[in-house]
């Protein structure tokens, strides 16, 4: 029966060349596990509709199950150019990137899925695997190493090192008993995945300083990390997010009353 309906529709394509009966023809074929002729008929059948998507879809299709992932890419990518919503171009998109060890893209498409479809729970756990292995991957490590240089006091600049001394001057003031806590204190924690206990030094510091603007922006670094971390740091970001605003607030008062 399927090689009946193979012979017609190759015939009916013979006749019509610019028929999109291709599309089917390629799907029988591929059925028929006649790869290499599928793919010709889809090749060929694009080069007279190269904006039929759905044949760039069978194609892609085709080239996953050959294991030709970079080319599967490329068809899915010209599809999602042209219908920025197809949920199935992005579902291989994510599915190809992840097989091709692409953290990034994998991840991007996932939030793609997730945006088109909020309750695709595959979708969701494969982005909560990518996210709790971020730590390793390059584009964490460029927000993280705005923590996790160890710097040497010597070679700090002298503007900087003048706004610490500040800052430990104030609070050694502010508070008369316990030790002392520094920036540097903080950003050790953050290196070793202790965020809480960093945002406790900024919150002290800022409680004897609130305007000021150094710890105020390594807080808004620390909340960026928590971003790019994903949802298991969600409920951080929100006492983050509350505290920033307290602190706003407080010194807008201050300025607005002084």
């Amino acid at each position: 029966m399927a090689l009946n309906e193979l012979e017609r529709l190759k015939e009916r394509v013979n006749k019509d060349p610019s028929s999109k009966l291709f599309v089917p023809l390629a799907e029988e074929y591929k059925k028929a596990g006649m790869f290499e002729e599928a793919v010709d008929v889809l090749m060929k059948g694009l080069e007279r509709h190269p904006n039929y998507m759905s044949a760039r879809v069978s194609l892609g299709k085709i080239y996953i199950e050959k294991e030709m992932l970079n080319e599967a890419g490329q068809e899915f990518e010209k599809v999602v150019g042209v219908i920025p919503d197809n949920l199935y171009a992005h579902k291989k998109l994510a599915e190809i990137y992840k097989n091709l060890d692409d953290r990034n893209k994998a991840v991007e498409e996932l939030r793609v899925v997730l945006r088109l479809n909020p309750t695709d729970e595959a979708a969701a756990k494969s982005l909560a695997s990518f996210e709790e292995k971020s730590f390793a991957q390059p584009e964490i490590q460029e927000t993280i190493e705005i923590f996790t240089k160890e710097e040497k006091l010597s070679e700090i600049p002298v503007s900087e090192q003048t706004k610490e001394a500040e800052i430990e001057e104030s609070f050694d003031k502010g508070v008369s008993e316990g030790p002392r806590v520094r920036i540097r204190d903080a950003d050790i924690f953050i290196s070793q995945g202790r965020y809480i206990e960093a945002f406790d030094i900024y919150d002290k510091i800022l409680s004897v300083e609130p305007g000021n603007t150094y710890a105020l922006q390594r807080l808004e670094e620390l909340r960026a990390l928590l971003k790019l971390l994903g949802k298991s740091e969600e409920e951080l970001i929100m006492r983050l997010n509350r505290f920033l605003d307290g602190i706003k607030k407080r010194r807008d008062e201050f300025f607005g009353t002084s």
